[in-house]
């Protein structure tokens, strides 16, 4: 074989040997993996054409026979073929993953100054962020947003918001703004203007310390769903318009004419009703509310105090967002008469839509989703077209880096936009974010690539549902699952408790968090991890009980660890050091509220909220919680 040739093929054999990245004393790593080579007796290896050629003669498979050319042989190496075979076969042993299946991010600088643009709306939005902006607007485009103000002022008299008086003296007069909208409606633009008090202004002498206004816990929704399929009830929903409009002010508030309409300068407005912007603007709306569903016969529950209960019938409110549930059509439809007589309210029938989550109904199953809110988050973090992974974090990542002021705000934005997912419907990725969240403040480029895997994952998994089924097993009212990663923590060496409530075999309510102190044992983990669940057992119990129902006794926690099931039946000595609220789980297994009862690990639903997991165990976790 000439020793200039790349490549040899012996005819009518088809082998193909590629000399291309020859070197010398480096091991020829382009022949076919899968190649067996088969033993052949030196005395068997055929003489050279050539006595002078010093090309090698090398066995390969089936007898056949290549010729290595001198330059990609060592002088110093032995002529036996086996040593050859070695040194131009690839180590099976040591075998590398091609540098071409690895993992590529986008250049950071640009990310960054494409995030930021987003943020500031630089040159993204066509909106006018002021009066003055409209008023510098096309003649027709200005006209568009004076007739949006228009229809928001004459909606303002019609509701008695103020009354017109002479300038007083030695009084906080505060000022207002305009907010533009601009919405599709089809093919149509839809143009809005909202005006809002500055209430940062605000005389500080009243007291702006309460202005506390409850929303419903995500919690609470998630069993009006589960009750709702276990005892085939309706839900409607409800919104309120300009709901902060309703509510009745109890302090004297002057605010200045809003622009475009400050006919006569001696005069300002006092405020009869709440105005958005206004510090207690959300109390007042809420204790309006509160009163008219009081006056209907309606009792708010003390354990969620969004929630209403009047006999078989329940409301949920959050801010003006309101479901009706109940078996009854009938007595749906009459408290809506009721709103509407009340509120101006929009009829949006059958719930569809709440709170950014997708809830489907078919047949005797619902499903709750974030599709929509979800390809949002990635459209808005330039990760609309990415790849997709299998996890959301590597099960051995580590964090580490100093802060880097670009990414600080970069990386709250998606922390905050991931939890609120995990929190919703999407338990799987709860414990990835939770890891990533505690990192927040030294935030860098580590963080934000780590924050844009859990994108990855999502765009690989967008339409997933939380799904509540039908009871298959209707002896089971309430149980629960609680877990702990002992010591996960590597920079505080915490534990992380894990731990999820399924109500009627639907799930609903999931925990993860870091522990307050350091356990020294896997057994103390475990045992505070159950210690927490047992709060949100005992929680979930009240909500059900002012709901009309009654749960069996005891309820079943499931426990992976046989040394902390018996921490709960009596005082150790290697328990004196735990925190006394700790052993809060001890009282109520002795009152028969809760029985811990063991599960083998692998059918421990809560190991997916306390550890990054690989992709078989995420996945058979996430079918076993209903996330499919």
């Amino acid at each position: 074989l000439p020793s200039n040739q790349g490549s040899h093929e012996k005819e009518g054999v088809g082998l193909d040997v590629e000399f291309n990245h020859v070197r010398q004393d480096q091991e020829v790593n382009d022949v076919r993996q899968d190649q067996e080579v088969n033993h052949v007796r030196q005395d068997q290896l055929p003489e050279p054409e050539n006595q002078d050629d010093e090309s090698l003669l090398v066995p390969v498979e089936n007898n056949q026979i290549i010729t290595v050319p001198d330059q990609i042989q060592n002088p110093e190496m032995d002529s036996d073929p086996e040593i050859v075979r070695s040194r131009i076969m690839r180590d099976r042993r040591r075998l590398k993953m091609p540098v071409r299946f690895n993992d590529y991010d986008l250049n950071t600088d640009q990310e960054t100054g494409f995030f930021h643009n987003v943020m500031n709306n630089h040159e993204m939005s066509s909106e006018p962020v002021s009066y003055d902006e409209v008023m510098k607007l096309p003649t027709e485009e200005r006209q568009k947003w004076h007739d949006a103000m228009d229809v928001e002022m004459q909606a303002l008299i019609e509701n008695s918001t103020w009354t017109e008086v002479l300038r007083p003296e030695n009084t906080k007069v505060i000022t207002c703004k305009w907010v533009f909208k601009e919405k599709s409606d089809g093919d149509m633009s839809i143009y809005k203007a909202r005006l809002v008090a500055r209430g940062f202004e605000q005389d500080e002498k009243f007291n702006f310390e309460d202005t506390y206004a409850p929303v419903a816990k995500l919690q609470t929704l998630r069993i009006l769903l589960a009750v709702s399929v276990h005892k085939g009830m309706e839900i409607h929903q409800m919104d309120v318009v300009c709901a902060f409009l309703n509510g009745n002010i109890d302090e004297i508030v002057y605010m200045e004419k809003p622009n475009g309409f400050q006919s006569d300068t001696n005069t300002v407005l006092r405020l009869k009703k709440s105005l958005y912007g206004l510090k207690k603007s959300p109390k007042y709306w809420n204790v309006k509310l509160n009163d008219f569903l009081i006056e209907q016969g309606f009792k708010r529950s003390e354990n969620d105090l969004c929630l209403y209960v009047k006999g078989s019938t329940y409301i949920l409110i959050y801010v003006d967002d309101i479901l009706l549930i109940s078996k009854c059509e009938n007595e749906i439809n009459g408290l809506k008469d009721k709103f509407k007589n009340t509120f101006k309210m929009k009829d949006l029938g059958i719930v569809s839509k709440y709170l950014g989550m997708q809830i489907v109904r078919k047949g005797n199953t619902v499903k709750i989703n974030q599709t929509d809110y979800i390809k949002s988050v990635l459209k808005k973090f330039n990760m609309d077209k990415c790849k997709p992974v299998s996890v959301p974090i590597d099960p051995n990542f580590t964090y580490s880096g100093e802060a880097d002021p670009r990414y600080e705000t970069m990386c709250r934005s998606l922390i905050g936009a991931l939890l609120y997912v995990s929190l919703c419907s999407r338990p799987d990725i709860m414990v990835s974010v939770s890891i990533l969240a505690r990192n927040q403040h030294i935030a860098n480029e580590n963080l934000w690539i780590a924050l844009k895997r859990v994108l990855r994952y999502l765009q690989g998994t967008v339409d997933l549902s939380l799904e509540f089924p039908v009871d298959k097993n209707p002896e089971i009212d309430l149980e629960a699952y609680a877990d702990a990663d002992w010591a996960g923590d590597t920079a505080t060496r915490k534990s992380t408790s894990g731990y999820i409530i399924k109500l009627f075999g639907c799930l609903v309510l999931w925990q993860s968090r870091r522990q307050s102190s350091v356990s020294l044992s896997t057994a103390e983990a475990e045992y505070i991890s159950a210690s927490e669940a047992c709060s949100d057992i005992i929680w979930t119990v009240y909500i059900l009980n002012d709901l009309g129902i009654d749960v069996k006794k005891p309820i079943t926690l499931h426990e992976d660890n046989q040394a902390a099931i018996k921490l709960t039946a009596g005082q150790s000595k290697r328990s004196k050091h735990i925190d006394i609220r700790f052993h809060f789980i001890r009282n109520k297994v002795e009152e028969g509220l809760i029985e811990l009862k063991y599960v083998d690990s692998n059918n421990q639903l809560a190991d997916i909220l306390t550890k990054p997991l690989p992709y078989p165990k995420l996945m058979g976790f996430r079918n076993k919680l209903g996330v499919k």
